[in-house]
């Protein structure tokens, strides 16, 4: 069976609870961060 996707280039994730998005992605979806960006200037990660 082939996999839907094979690669993603990048997510951003804009969301009001940046830790349970971020375990979504993680743990649900199975997928590797690789870098997360702390945007100083807009008070957030990216």
């Amino acid at each position: 069976m082939s996999a839907l996707l094979k690669n993603v280039h990048h997510i951003a994730i804009i969301c009001s609870d940046y830790e349970r998005s971020k375990r979504f992605y993680t743990e649900v979806l199975g997928l590797d961060i690789i870098r997360e960006t702390w945007r100083a200037r807009a008070g957030k990660n990216r």
